[in-house]
């Protein structure tokens, strides 16, 4: 989920941005001025995109918001913050689970797993080197591991959720760099695993290996709450789409936010991957979330 882009004027045009600007509408692709969990950032920058189209034509009647992955979680922080300002938004493939219970059951507890089932193959979760980038020697490093000890790998792939041990070599090294990036923006290791129960790692109600305790630094554990917890608040119609099988972004990861909020929809289409959504269904959704905004035709949460 942490992905964003720099904008480009040279970047291709989507199918989705293709046909709405077919529609009659203005699409506008906001290119974030910084890279990793930029949520705190592109907020900001999705304000000033959106007063920049104003100032050049004109106010528009009704502004949605189209999330993928991390934009997903901005656009929801937008929509909960200035609803007078968004009339309404879709997200493919993003969670709604607050960051800091996303990154640290997603990533920095199966890597804390890891170092106890195979300590001193990857630098510690909670203090990764500034230098440590994600390298094909990295993952081969932690594939030569995982696959020396099946037993052991299988309680790994359990705990990341994983379909292979490829992939979960592949994922643990991605989820290191990504909480080496949120240590070094949120400015220190921003989890907690003081109180953590790892049940995979006890066999016959006897530990089989023993998990390194560290608390978070406070300010950078407000910090990742801060950007962002979804306050339950929508006020205006948000539609999330998923694929049913997403390793980035898991089922659990999709079903915090309260189904009692009358503007919230969750929905699940057939696919597979990260934002392995298809143009037809992002259409589909599109169109959804326009009947319900002109109409007040809900759509139904979709499993």
């Amino acid at each position: 989920m942490p992905t964003s882009r720099r904008h480009s004027s040279s970047a291709p045009v989507g199918d989705l941005a293709s046909a709405l600007v077919a529609r009659g509408a203005i699409y506008a692709d906001a290119g974030y001025r910084a890279g990793g969990w930029a949520v705190a950032q592109a907020i900001e920058d999705v304000a000033r995109l959106r007063a920049h189209i104003v100032t050049r034509f004109g106010a528009p009647k009704r502004v949605v918001l189209i999330g993928e992955s991390m934009g997903g979680v901005i656009g929801l922080a937008l929509l909960e913050r200035e609803p007078s300002r968004y009339q309404g938004g879709v997200a493919f493939c993003s969670g709604t689970i607050g960051a800091y219970d996303y990154f640290k059951r997603g990533a920095f507890d199966p890597l804390v797993m890891f170092e106890a089932l195979f300590p001193s193959v990857l630098p510690p979760a909670d203090n990764v080197p500034a230098s440590f980038r994600p390298s094909e020697e990295a993952v081969g490093s932690v594939l030569k591991a995982l696959r020396g000890d099946p037993n052991r790998a299988a309680i790994v792939q359990r705990a990341a959720s994983l379909p292979d041990i490829p992939s979960v070599a592949e994922m643990l090294v991605l989820h290191l760099d990504a909480v080496r990036e949120l240590s070094v923006r949120a400015g220190g290791n921003p989890f907690d695993n003081s109180r953590t129960e790892y049940p995979g790692l006890v066999r016959d109600g006897k530990p089989i290996a023993a998990v390194r305790r560290v608390k978070s630094v406070p300010a950078a554990e407000r910090y990742l709450r801060q950007f962002y917890t979804p306050t339950g608040r929508l006020r205006v119609p948000f539609l999330a789409v998923n694929v049913k099988s997403d390793p980035v972004v898991p089922i659990w990861a999709t079903d915090g936010y309260p189904r009692a909020n009358q503007y919230f929809v969750q929905q699940y289409v057939d696919g597979a991957g990260h934002c392995g959504v298809t143009k037809d269904q992002r259409m589909a959704a599109f169109g959804a979330l326009q009947g319900w905004m002109d109409r007040g035709r809900r759509p139904a949460h979709l499993r």
